[in-house]
């Protein structure tokens, strides 16, 4: 045999590559480090989104479909509601004409009156001791609270007796934040800052998911039925429902079916653990709505799901502009201040991402220091030259630093900032693509923020943060 013949022979021999495991798909695809470079580059975010969808396509899909809520679930969860002690005999949960639900008055409910009170027992957490042990295996496993959360969920969808079933079977089937959106509409984002955060929300997920599905074992995932179809749906659920009630992030049952209104409602945590929500005023068979606070129209879009109407608020709705600065100075200057008290540095808590700003916060919890008066207006530019992400947080980081230290430093970096934010947002007019009209649900909250913005930079309503 001629030695051309041995080296055919000997290729045809060789086994053939094992089968590539799915979710060490996903997790690659997720995890690769492209995405530093997509953070910056749109046309590179949208071939590592299209490979990111492709291998999650890939995962094997086993758990029935969420059915989402019918008139008599939303009807058993009122009565549940009230025979566990939540006062909500004025209200009722009707259909909207999209399938979702809404909460609307029996009566007519003055201003200030106590719509509803749900009390601290109806609160779904997942640090509370369960019979299926996520608690404690979000403990064991060191599960960021909102992965816990959303776990716990899981396990009561698939519990015939958890005392939440009425609330689990009244929550939707699925949300139109951009992780369940497809990824054509994602990628009508290009130009916004949102479409690198919808693709690090994805990215995310794709992530956890892995995380979760290998930390509870074949087993136990078999058990609570989780697919990525599942998890995608119980963080949906937990992203846009989520709310840090007495330290803990916690899903509130019938208070959270309230939908959004600016000045429509307020709520407050009673002495004894309930949660009380306020009206401004509703009529009978209105609608009652809740403030979801001041948020950006794109805040709302990533986690929330939808772009309200123009916020009336001076400030609440601005525009997000990615600005790339070099290193912070200022940020220097803040951990010698700190190093020169002697305040220990706190470690990151694990999977914590290396944000500074994050770090700062912890190591001047005990520092204290003279306060520092700024002008308002130049908090924002502060801010951005800090790496800090709005006015709230430059005026603490401000406080903590001596003012003879930081005076000339806060005046130079604000005033490079301040040039830096200008050239960025005059670049950012620019980059979004001219696209046909959207065809889909998801394709039209694409372009109704995009259209925001637009109009956002061109009135100059933007805020920096650094990229």
């Amino acid at each position: 045999m001629g030695k051309k013949s041995r080296n055919k022979a000997t290729q045809a021999r060789k086994p053939p590559p094992p089968p590539v495991d799915p979710l060490d798909a996903v997790h690659a695809a997720a995890t690769t480090p492209a995405w530093l470079v997509a953070t910056r580059d749109d046309a590179v975010a949208v071939k590592l989104l299209e490979t990111l969808e492709r291998a999650v396509a890939k995962l094997p899909r086993t758990s029935p479909p969420i059915p989402g809520p019918t008139d008599d679930a939303r009807k058993r969860l009122h009565e549940w509601a009230q025979e566990n002690g939540c006062a909500c005999e004025n209200i009722k949960l009707e259909r909207f004409e999209d399938g979702q639900t809404r909460v609307v008055s029996t009566k007519t409910i003055a201003a200030n009156d106590v719509v509803m009170k749900v009390p601290a027992a109806l609160h779904l957490r997942a640090t509370d001791d369960d019979s299926m042990g996520v608690a404690a295996f979000a403990r064991t496993h060191n599960l960021d609270a909102t992965l816990a959360l959303a776990l716990r969920l899981c396990a009561e969808a698939v519990a015939d007796d958890s005392f939440w079933l009425a609330y689990v079977r009244c929550l939707p089937s699925s949300f139109d934040v951009p992780t369940f959106w497809a990824w054509e509409d994602v990628a009508r984002l290009r130009g916004s800052a949102s479409f690198r955060r919808a693709c690090m929300s994805r990215c995310a997920a794709a992530r956890s998911f892995v995380l979760v599905s290998r930390s509870l074992g074949e087993e136990a995932s078999k058990a609570l039925q989780l697919d990525y179809d599942r998890w995608r749906w119980a963080l949906g659920a937990v992203q846009t429902r989520q709310n840090s009630l007495g330290g803990a992030l916690a899903l509130v049952p019938l208070w959270d079916m309230c939908n959004h209104g600016e000045d429509a409602g307020a709520s407050r945590l009673a002495e004894d653990g309930s949660l009380e929500l306020m009206t401004t005023g509703v009529g009978t068979g209105e609608e009652v709505r809740m403030d979801y606070g001041d948020r950006s129209a794109a805040n709302f879009l990533l986690h929330s799901g939808f772009v309200p109407p123009p916020s009336l608020r001076e400030g609440a709705d601005t525009a997000t502009v990615d600005v790339a600065l070099p290193a912070t100075p200022l940020a220097a200057l803040l951990a010698r201040f700190l190093d020169s008290r002697k305040v220990p540095r706190a470690p990151a808590p694990p999977n914590a991402p290396p944000r500074w700003r994050g770090a700062l916060l912890r190591m001047v919890a005990t520092a204290g220091g003279a306060a520092h008066a700024v002008p308002d207006a130049a908090l924002n530019s502060i801010a951005l030259a800090a790496g800090a992400d709005n006015k709230d947080d430059a005026t603490y980081l401000l406080r903590c630093a001596p003012d003879a230290a930081l005076s000339p430093a806060s005046a130079a970096h604000a005033d490079r900032a301040t040039r830096a934010l200008a050239a960025a947002t005059a670049a950012q007019a620019e980059c979004y693509p001219a696209l046909p009209p959207a065809e889909t649900h998801h394709g039209r909250l694409a372009d109704a923020l995009v259209s925001r913005e637009k109009e956002m930079l061109r009135r100059g309503i933007v805020k920096g943060k650094t990229s």
